[in-house]
């Protein structure tokens, strides 16, 4: 497979075949990959998921990876309620970025219905007066995982709140995460919620509230 860069700070034109020559957006990168294509991403990286689907990974078989450590990783923010990032592609693999919501009562941030799709340290943080209702639903796969991600919001959303939803998975996985979580206070509510699903594994997770 090719690889392909993307940098915020790149000059616009690029095409995302160097460093160099980096896409601006992860969205302008996946315009040109292809299955087996891994796409990396630069630290300092900044873009914004303004719609529904303003990113849509529905190719498979890609890698995406975020460059930096800390708080020079790639961060993404959710800037409308309704803004979603969508994976419908299967055998994807995510990593190494930070997520966050501009506007309070952000809905969902990750809609998945791939398989083999793992989000792995895919790490939220709070911004001031902007709550996340969820992080992540996750519908018919197979063999999805979470893993190794750190996610922290203080302030709870008013809405509902089901960090994770798993519906109708095989073999869903969520390893080894911290939860730092202020979620609202409603019966309903959980940090992970699976539904009609068959051999989830939770192993290693630590949850504060």
């Amino acid at each position: 497979g090719n690889d392909w860069y993307v940098n915020s700070a790149a000059a616009t034109g690029g095409d995302g075949g160097t460093p160099a020559s980096a896409k601006t957006t992860l969205a302008a990168a996946l315009a040109v990959a292809v299955s087996g294509d891994r796409i990396f991403i630069a630290p300092g990286h900044a873009e914004t998921i303004a719609t529904a689907a303003g990113i849509a990974l529905s190719q498979s078989g890609l890698t995406i990876i975020g460059l930096g450590n800390g708080t020079l990783r790639p961060t993404f923010t959710w800037s409308a309620t309704a803004s979603t990032w969508t994976i419908a592609g299967s055998n994807n693999i995510l990593s190494n970025i930070r997520c966050t919501s501009s506007i309070d009562e952000m809905v969902v941030m990750f809609q998945v219905t791939g398989s083999n799709v793992i989000l792995d340290r895919v790490d939220v943080f709070e911004t001031a007066s902007a709550q996340i209702i969820a992080f992540a639903t996750f519908a018919t796969g197979t063999d999805c995982t979470v893993q190794n991600c750190s996610h922290y919001q203080a302030t709870a959303a008013t809405a509902t709140q089901i960090w994770i939803t798993a519906t109708s998975n095989t073999r869903f996985k969520l390893l080894n995460n911290n939860f730092f979580l202020a979620l609202a206070n409603a019966a309903a509510g959980a940090v992970f919620f699976g539904v009609t699903c068959t051999n989830i594994l939770l192993s290693g997770n630590n949850v504060k509230m």
